[in-house]
């Protein structure tokens, strides 16, 4: 497999494991919510790279964003409640791995929440690295 396939099957993979997981919204899926059910929406964001060793091992890195959409008029408890789970799961696990490939989970931030149609949205983007 190729090397984002590996760094996405890697973060997708720590995702899936999270205790009573929502319905999730996978790349190029068929999954249409209903508005006002809650759901997750995982993306991959690969940044420039660069070469990082004499050896030449390249250093990619990337943002893996999941936004956790919530029904409107409901509080924030339940979004607050996602996020954290979401940052437990991946703060627990520094190394993750598919096919071979080590992915490094350098940070994890949580982002602006917001209205968005029929959701209120927040987000946990995870900072990653990956030699090659």
């Amino acid at each position: 497999m190729g090397l984002y396939t590996n760094i996405e099957a890697a973060l997708n993979t720590q995702l899936s494991t999270l205790g009573s997981l929502p319905p999730v919204q996978w790349p190029n899926s068929n999954y249409m919510p209903a508005e006002g059910t809650l759901f997750l929406r995982p993306t991959l964001l690969p940044a420039v790279g660069a070469l990082d060793t004499l050896a030449g091992s390249y250093l990619n890195k990337g943002l893996y964003q999941i936004d956790v959409f919530c029904p409107l008029n409901e509080g924030i408890s339940t979004l607050t409640s996602w996020l954290d789970a979401i940052f437990t799961l991946f703060s627990g696990s520094k190394t993750l791995t598919a096919n071979g490939q080590n992915v490094f989970v350098q940070d994890i931030v949580q982002g602006k929440s917001d209205r968005q149609d029929g959701w209120y949205v927040g987000s946990i983007t995870i900072h990653y690295n990956c030699y090659s």
